[in-house]
């Protein structure tokens, strides 16, 4: 939800503390591409329906969860000056499945007293807040790693009536 907003509000800075730097980088291309097209991607209304997690893997550094995640919402594409409907229906609602996998390194344990906007920079102790691009604003250094906490490195839709492993039916 999170960067769909981000998306619409054309701000990635949002949820750059959130995800891997690759995905950030994906992220900012395509709202680039919105810009230079001067368009911008309406999400209203979005739902979580369903979530689960769907697969726990872990290699000798990181551990990851795959979680299924199933919304709904209102998703169109307007013109940013004329704010006419160039793709899409705002007045109808789609459904959406993703695979979304989060890493962070082993043996880290999330805290939920620290689920503040302020938190503590893991490299040179200063109050960092946690919008501020994921880079500490004394020392530079990037707390978004996955080193300290769960961060999203990947985002796939899920195509209609896929069967993925481990699932007795299609979804």
């Amino acid at each position: 939800v999170a960067r769909q907003q981000a998306l619409m509000e054309r701000d990635c800075a949002k949820v750059r503390p959130f995800e891997k730097e690759e995905l950030v980088s994906q992220h900012q291309k395509l709202l680039q591409e919105y810009l230079d097209l001067g368009r911008i991607n309406v999400m209203e209304r979005i739902n979580v329906n369903q979530a689960f997690l769907q697969k726990y893997e872990r290699d000798p550094q990181y551990e990851y969860l795959t979680v299924y995640l199933q919304a709904r919402m209102r998703d169109y594409i307007i013109d940013e000056k004329t704010r006419q409907v160039l793709m899409g229906n705002p007045n109808a609602d789609c459904y959406m499945q993703y695979l979304m996998k989060f890493t962070r390194k082993n043996g880290v344990k999330t805290d939920p007293a620290a689920a503040s906007n302020i938190i503590a920079c893991p490299h040179c102790g200063a109050p960092t807040q946690i919008t501020s691009a994921g880079k500490c604003e004394y020392c530079g250094f990037i707390v978004t790693t996955g080193d300290y906490d769960w961060v999203l490195c990947d985002m796939q839709a899920v195509k209609p009536g896929l069967l993925l492993p481990g699932w007795g039916r299609k979804r």
